[in-house]
């Protein structure tokens, strides 16, 4: 080790002062592995990649806990089981949290990593993120992009290179200097000239194993194929017995007991014994409790000693050997990867659990080399050679350039059509479908989901109708003008509906969705209502689709009903530790919080943002929330900075159309106004039409028009759109239609509703009646709607929309000490209104006051169009005065004194 001094001391170094991981990196035969024998401390815990089960997901990791004598956390065997999502980086992160818990107590020693699984290194380096001490030690051939993936990314999941970071040390080869040292203790009696030094230099490259296995064969030094020689020149001293218990040892992988030898061998037990001595005598078989063979490189050339066809056989009989006796299926799983086809039924099970596990795992790679391996076996039912086929389109898809991709997938589909595995063709067109969605291409998603219901048209399998519905559906979500041929299919579920499966609240929360898009209200409200009654954290699973439970409640405007929505659903998430989700189910919270007027919590959307935890779809509702809060409370700067952010997103939106993106195009109108650039907002609002020409979406966009047209065709213009707003059931568009003066608009309310003038659309439209008469010249008429908006804004806390308000009523000839008075009451008409709202007559208010009835009258006109409400509602305006004026306190007292 004299000229391994420098790496001794790296290491040692690590092992006082480093944390995380190690990498110890270096040739095949450089010395690797003696580096860390001579360095780990005996305390530590050492694996090697390559004895791990092959073939296997996670098999590596598997085979650390094993030695560690701990079974596998819930995290991991969740991971190996559930299908792959858009949580299974977080599926990983739990998984690496869980193992590094395990690992807490160890320092774990990998030798041979570049042979490990792509999933196990995932796992591991995020395990070891973080750390603040050592936890891994690796030995690894160098790696790159192309070489050995599964290495770099165990480094970059592991952190930056560094003293916190993964700490690299690379063992080069022997100098020929540490040749002949080397030369020197192998053969002592030897004189080595210079001569011979430089030829084993230059022939060996100084790899100390090929040194090593040289000098003791006798042979000239030619690199690996001399190693193969070297081991062909040991074997060949020992007889076939022999050769055939050190292939055993070989293929078992220092594994197998002396009975498994002896069977892998097809040797009598009661010689196995002898047979190895022999072998350790050759220098062939390293220490341990089981038989091994000492070094990785010799193994595999011994495993190969006689052919692939020896290698194979060997394998093969491994393979029924822990078949035979109930051996771990994983290992079975390694021995068949290497075998010949033994024509099984049960091999044939073994490789399709692995192929089924490696898609789990996201392994495309492993998961396409099982199915070609599981269809060289027996595979003679349908069934199984349909789901291989499912399994195989799912990686094309992950593989293959997507035209390539496409056509394997629609042959595979074809082949599970022709031999009537429907239900295994509607899962691939399902992957399609996925895969579809993933990479943007809304319209493959469309026409393929489109085929699945068709092809579950009529059918009485209620299971395959809801998952072609669901695929259906979630592929058609932001499809523009998709809500026709929603609406056309959801017509024809009418049983997949009423029933009570599971499988179909999926479908239930789109069809609450596409009925209240529709204006179908009795319809989703009825879906809706089921869909509260649903226990989310039973059903982590379909939470991104329950949540569209919220979402129809939101185009209900029923938004305390969906805020509880979000809530559960966030809830649920985060029981399960489905982060984004629960981000996103805050998003949605952030947004109500807007369109209530709540300023701090819509800001919250501002967080989810940065941290990148809001899904494309909703990063325009995230950025209207935060836009609303700015044009609640915000300084002009505030604004200006909010309308910069929501213009970004924007430009950059994945999603061009659907509610979302004309939230936000009209959030940018009313800012856009609320900074005085009418032309700005009037373009915004045009574009909001084109992204979203359905009905109303809580802020609708005639609206918005007519805050930015004005003028005298606001009349006109308004008219309609009340008349709509009164038509519908809805609270807030009904609110707002209903504080609208009636002289204005030409338009009786059926029941007007206070509730619009509190919510901060309604405040806009007061502001924005206040702002036409004035400049229209009616500033009598203006001062009362003004009056109105600024009380409402002041008792609201919207800062912004009250400064407004009082900057009209200033231009307006309202007096500045009046935004002190509800909605611009005298203390005359507060003191009616207190006694009005007691139920009182105009001659008994009189009497008590010892005014005139007139004088009542003439109060009792100027206060209810001040407030724009009915005699019999003058409660909400009594506790209004007395929140904020001192003489509404006392109007009762000076009325009775």
């Amino acid at each position: 080790m004299e000229e391994r001094a420098e790496q001794v001391r790296a290491v040692a170094a690590w092992l006082a002062r480093g944390r995380g991981l190690l990498m110890v990196v270096g040739e095949p035969g450089a010395g690797k592995t003696a580096v860390l024998e001579a360095t780990m401390p005996s305390t530590s815990v050492r694996c090697c990649a390559r004895y791990a089960d092959k073939g296997v997901p996670l098999g590596s990791v598997r085979t650390v806990l094993a030695t560690l004598g701990i079974a596998q956390p819930a995290e991991l065997r969740d991971l190996t089981a559930r299908p792959c999502g858009p949580d299974v980086e977080r599926r990983f992160a739990d998984a690496g949290a869980s193992l590094r818990a395990a690992l807490a107590p160890h320092l774990v020693v990998l030798d041979d990593a570049h042979w490990a699984d792509a999933a196990s290194l995932r796992v591991l380096g995020r395990a070891v993120r973080g750390a603040d001490r050592p936890v891994l030690a690796v030995g690894t051939r160098p790696w790159n992009a192309e070489h050995h993936p599964g290495v770099a990314d165990l480094v970059r999941v592991a952190g930056p290179v560094g003293p916190v970071g993964p700490v690299t040390v690379t063992v080069p080869p022997l100098t020929p200097t540490g040749v002949r040292r080397m030369l020197g203790r192998l053969d002592p009696g030897r004189s080595w000239s210079d001569e011979d030094v430089a030829e084993f230099h230059r022939r060996t490259g100084g790899l100390p194993l090929l040194v090593e296995a040289v000098v003791g064969s006798g042979t000239v030094p030619d690199g690996k194929a001399d190693l193969a020689a070297y081991v062909a020149h040991e074997l060949a001293g020992l007889g076939q017995d022999a050769v055939r218990v050190a292939r055993a040892v070989a293929v078992l992988g220092g594994t197998g007991s002396l009975a498994d030898v002896a069977a892998v061998s097809d040797t009598d037990p009661a010689d196995v014994a002898d047979l190895l001595d022999a072998i350790a005598a050759a220098g062939l078989l390293g220490s341990g409790p089981t038989p091994r063979i000492r070094h990785p490189l010799l193994e595999e050339l011994v495993a190969a000693h006689g052919g692939p066809g020896a290698a194979r056989s060997a394998y093969a009989r491994a393979a029924r050997r822990a078949h035979a006796t109930g051996g771990d299926a994983d290992r079975l799983t390694g021995f068949l990867m290497c075998s010949w086809p033994l024509g099984e039924r049960w091999a044939t099970e073994a490789l399709l659990d692995s192929a089924r596990a490696a898609r789990s795992t996201a392994d495309a790679r492993l998961a396409r080399t099982l199915v070609e391996r599981a269809r060289a076996e027996r595979a003679d039912d349908t069934d199984t050679r349909s789901e291989l086929g499912t399994i195989e389109a799912w990686t094309a898809l992950q593989l293959e350039p997507a035209p390539a991709a496409l056509v394997r997938v629609e042959e595979i589909i074809a082949a599970q059509e022709r031999s009537g595995a429907r239900d295994w063709a509607d899962r691939t067109r399902s992957e399609l479908v996925e895969f579809a969605m993933l990479a943007g291409d809304l319209d493959l998603a469309r026409a393929q989901a489109r085929a699945l219901v068709v092809a579950d048209d009529g059918c009485d399998d209620l299971g395959r109708h809801a998952r072609g519905l669901r695929a259906f559906l979630g592929a058609s979500f932001l499809a523009p003008g998709a809500e026709p041929e929603r609406l056309s299919v959801l017509r024809g579920a009418d049983r997949l509906l009423a029933s009570e499966r599971v499988d179909a609240l999926p479908v239930l929360a789109h069809a609450a969705v596409t009925f209240a898009t529709a204006g179908l209200d009795a319809e989703a409200t009825g879906a809706v209502e089921r869909l509260r009654g649903v226990r989310f954290e039973q059903h982590p699973r379909m939470l991104v689709e329950l949540g569209l439970a919220g979402v129809a409640l939101v185009q209900l405007e029923r938004l305390d009903d969906a805020a509880e929505v979000f809530a559960a659903v966030g809830g649920a998430a985060t029981l399960h530790r489905i982060d984004d989700v629960a981000a996103n189910a805050r998003t949605w919270a952030a947004r109500i919080a807007g369109w209530r007027g709540d300023a701090g919590a819509a800001r919250t959307a501002a967080d989810e943002l940065d941290a990148g935890r809001v899904w494309p779809v909703l990063r325009p509702v995230a950025a209207a929330a935060v836009l609303d809060a700015a044009l609640l409370d915000g300084t002009d700067a505030e604004l200006e900075e909010a309308l910069a952010a929501a213009r970004s997103e924007l430009a950059v939106s994945a999603v061009p159309h659907g509610p979302g993106m004309a939230d936000l195009l009209l959030g940018c109108a009313r800012a856009e106004h609320a900074l005085g650039r009418p032309a700005a907002a009037a373009e915004l609002v045009a574009r909001a039409a084109v992204a979203y020409p359905v009905g109303d979406w809580l802020a609708p966009w005639p609206l918005v028009a007519l805050h930015v047209d004005g003028g005298p065709a606001l009349t006109r213009r308004a008219a309609p759109v009340v008349r709509r707003w009164t038509s519908l059931a809805r609270p807030v568009t009904g609110g707002l239609a209903t504080s609208w003066p009636t002289p204005w608009t030409g338009v009786e309310p059926p029941s007007p509703d206070p509730a619009g003038t509190s919510f901060p659309l309604g405040i806009e439209l007061l502001l924005l009646q206040g702002r036409t008469l004035r400049r229209a010249g009616r500033h009598g008429a203006a001062r009362p709607v003004l009056h109105r908006s600024l009380a409402t804004a002041l008792a609201a806390g919207h800062h912004r929309m009250a400064a407004a308000a009082r900057a009209e009523l200033h231009l307006a000839g309202g007096r500045a000490g009046s935004q002190a008075r509800p909605y611009g009451l005298t203390p005359a008409e507060q003191r009616v209104a207190v006694l009005a709202a007691d139920g009182r007559s105009n001659r008994d208010i009189s009497e008590v006051l010892v005014v005139s009835v007139k004088t009542v009258e003439s109060h009792m006109t100027r206060l209810l169009a001040k407030t724009g409400r009915r005699r019999d509602d003058l409660a909400v305006v009594v506790a209004e005065i007395r929140r904020s004026s001192p003489a509404g306190h006392d109007a009762r007292a000076s009325g009775t004194g």
